[in-house]
């Protein structure tokens, strides 16, 4: 540490450069003038109270020469007789001006030691804040507040201090009612789930999982009571499709609709193969199939299930097509084309199954390998290439939950949207409004998502409306082809397809109208022998149904006319 010099006059530090011991100084605050001490006398202590420590020690040695300093003056002044001073001028009192100067040493002496005394307490709780030892740290901060209950310093930190405890405190709080509400929301859940409510279930679980999102065992449970909502809702829908499918064999048997009905008994059948009423529902339109004597309703039967299996092959309903066409066959024993169009859905069944098991193999190793990403990808192409493999479609549902439990919510959030937004181009509205929801969870605040999930929802209940007026005009058009209303059947089947454009039973429907319009009018035209009409009329047909033998035979009668 430099060496400081005070002046003995007015005790004032001289700072800036200083001239060598034993020079004379001038002061630059009172111009007294002294003798510049050696460098002995002026050094000081160093380290971390150097400072403080000089001042002290400095102040007392100016205190001594100060106080040596008043003594001679004053014995001075005795010895000597007081000297007049000029007529108008006051008489100077040294003794009085030193004993000020004394006074203002002490003065600056009990600050600097205040200072020393509060830099050693700020020092301890400084230290002890570092180390984590709190209460010491606030007993130093209180010792400075003791020296200045004023010290901007100490009552911020011991401000900041009593902040940081009642977070902690009231963290701590909240921590312990969030683990209560969980347990609570967990045992309602699984009360619920014994009475088979998984969707409440699901509810209560998704409340405890906001509570406490990263606790593991209420994401397991949750992805269980999920899957179970799912397993039941999935049995719930194949009972009620089925038994909708028994109905509408029922009916359209008891319409003579015999085709119609051994279609809608199959289905049935491959939604559950132990069904006795689809069973017994199918034997029933297949002897009446079998004992038909028109060999003309027969074929067309035919065609019709032929139909609705290459139908069912495009929408990978591989087990259900190939059922029909096992079907068509016993009709028709033998036939070419119906053998055909059978081997070639249990080829590519067979050839589709053999990729699935390949992808869920490989979906199930990326899921073991945590690469869940890679393993849905797998999953979702194993679930689109056969609509009816439950294994994939099951494997898909398990990964969607394990991805939507690891994911940050940020992604949760992003993925959701991207499902809503896919499912609305899908017209899977119902999904669309699953997955909006879910992001309007996961952030609530959007008035985007908001807006989207309005519009799911609106679109859903449109769809839903759509759909029971769709299976109206189904149903009146199916009664309208039985009459040969062909028009009637026309119209009506065309409204039900703008209605539910991917649905392609009202697009057959209007297929087997025209076909039975220009079968009709070719018959009319050639009873009638106009020649040209009966043509275009079967060129009609067969435009509908290519190398169909009945039409192919009305064109060959209506060229031979003349």
């Amino acid at each position: 540490m430099k060496s400081r010099v005070f002046c003995p006059h007015c005790h004032q530090v001289i700072r800036g450069a200083l001239p060598a011991p034993g020079s004379d100084v001038q002061c630059p605050h009172c111009a007294g003038l002294f003798e510049m001490p050696s460098e002995e006398a002026t050094a000081g202590p160093s380290g971390v109270f150097g400072g403080a420590f000089f001042l002290a020690i400095g102040g007392t040695m100016v205190l001594v020469g100060v106080m040596v300093t008043a003594v001679v003056l004053v014995i001075g002044q005795r010895e000597r007789a007081p000297v007049a001073e000029k007529k108008g001028e006051r008489t100077r009192d040294p003794l009085a001006e030193e004993r000020q100067r004394l006074e203002s040493l002490r003065q600056e002496m009990e600050v600097a030691k205040r200072d020393l005394e509060r830099t050693k307490w700020l020092g301890r709780a400084q230290a002890a804040s570092r180390v984590g030892k709190p209460e010491e740290a606030e007993a130093a901060y209180q010792e400075v507040l003791k020296l200045d209950a004023a010290d901007a310093e100490a009552l911020a930190a011991l401000a900041e201090m009593k902040a940081r405890r009642e977070i902690a405190e009231k963290a701590q709080k909240d921590e312990k009612g969030r683990e209560q509400e969980r347990e609570k929301l967990v045992a309602e859940a699984r009360v619920a789930t014994k009475a088979g409510k998984y969707a409440e279930a699901v509810r209560l679980l998704e409340l405890a999982q906001k509570i406490m999102p990263g606790d593991e065992a209420v994401r397991g449970a949750l992805a269980d009571a999920r899957t179970a909502l799912e397993n039941d809702a999935a049995q719930k829908k194949t009972l009620a499709d089925y038994n909708a499918r028994v109905a509408a064999g029922k009916n359209a048997l008891e319409a003579g609709r015999v085709a119609d009905a051994a279609r809608e008994f199959t289905a049935a059948l491959v939604l559950m193969p132990e069904g006795a009423e689809a069973r017994d529902g199918q034997k029933a339109a297949e002897a009446k199939l079998a004992a038909a004597a028109d060999r003309e309703k027969a074929d067309r039967a035919v065609r019709d299930i032929v139909a609705a299996a290459k139908a069912d092959v495009a929408a990978t309903r591989y087990n259900q097509a190939i059922a029909q066409l096992e079907q068509a066959l016993r009709l028709v024993p033998g036939d070419r084309e119906v053998t055909r169009l059978l081997e070639n859905a249990r080829a590519e069944r067979d050839k589709v199954k053999a990729g699935n098991a390949r992808k869920v193999a490989a979906a199930n190793n990326a899921a073991n390998n945590n690469q869940a990403d890679e393993a849905l990808r797998l999953a979702q192409e194993a679930a689109r290439a056969w609509a009816e493999d439950q294994a994939a479609q099951r494997l898909v549902r398990r990964l969607e939950v394990l991805i939507d439990g690891a994911r940050t919510a940020a992604d949760a959030y992003q993925r959701a949207v991207t499902a809503g937004t896919l499912a609305m181009a899908d017209r899977r509205f119902n999904d669309a409004v699953v997955a909006y929801s879910e992001a309007l969870r996961l952030n609530p605040s959007s008035v985007e998502v908001a807006a989207q999930l309005r519009n799911a929802r609106i679109a859903a209940d449109t769809l839903a409306r759509s759909r029971v007026e769709y299976e109206r005009l189904v149903r009146l058009g199916t009664l309208a082809l039985s009459r040969n209303a062909w028009a009637e059947a026309v119209r009506l089947y065309g409204e039900a397809e703008r209605l539910i454009p991917e649905d392609l039973a009202a697009r057959e429907g209007i297929n087997r109208a025209r076909y039975g319009e220009a079968m009709q009018a070719g018959q009319q035209a050639l009873t009638a022998r106009k020649k040209a009409e009966a043509i275009a009329a079967f060129e009609r047909a067969l435009s509908i149904r290519p190398g169909d033998v009945l039409a192919q035979r009305g064109l060959l009668q209506a060229r031979m006319l003349r």
